[in-house]
């Protein structure tokens, strides 16, 4: 899970990092076009990588069940209980 977090803050940074230095280094309005085209291929390519990446982790989690079920608990307990 630590693996996981990792590469979710990596690519949140990523992100950020390039924010900061894209905004430092606009000086005209020609610049914006060039810079929200670079801006959109890495959201592009940071998008493909946590869509092998962290999307198949958050997937297999949506699908997992914890449903209890309460006679196989009562069960337990009574079991548990009578054996003392």
């Amino acid at each position: 899970m630590k693996d996981y977090r990792e590469r979710a803050k990596r690519l949140s940074n990523s992100l950020s990092e390039n924010k900061e230095k894209t905004l430092n280094t606009i000086v005209s309005k020609e610049q914006v076009g060039q810079f929200t085209n670079e801006v959109e291929n890495l959201y592009s390519t940071l998008l493909a990588e946590a869509e092998k990446t962290l999307f198949p982790l958050v997937e297999h989690i949506k699908r997992l069940s914890f449903d209890i079920d309460e006679e196989q608990v009562q069960g337990a307990y009574k079991k548990h209980s009578m054996s003392k």
